[in-house]
């Protein structure tokens, strides 16, 4: 999936791109994103998602952030 996202930054007008890599396999598989051409519907799909894509930031991540620290082990 990151690969996707980075071939979409790499597609959209006025960005750069800087992504990290920890290691060599990594960096080669960065580079690979840029051999990934996405048709324009895909491309398009991708822009749409996030315009409509609104981060939770703040007091409003609690909630969640306090569930997934302190959840509980359900025990399967």
């Amino acid at each position: 999936m990151r690969f996707i996202a980075l071939a979409y930054l790499l597609r959209h007008p006025n960005v750069l791109a800087i992504p990290g890599a920890s290691g060599v396999e990594q960096m080669e598989h960065n580079a690979a994103a840029a051999d990934i051409d996405l048709a324009d519907d895909e491309y398009a799909a991708l822009a749409e998602a996030a315009k409509r894509f609104r981060p939770v930031t703040g007091l409003a991540a609690m909630p969640a952030m306090l569930r997934a620290r302190f959840a509980r082990p359900t025990g399967k």
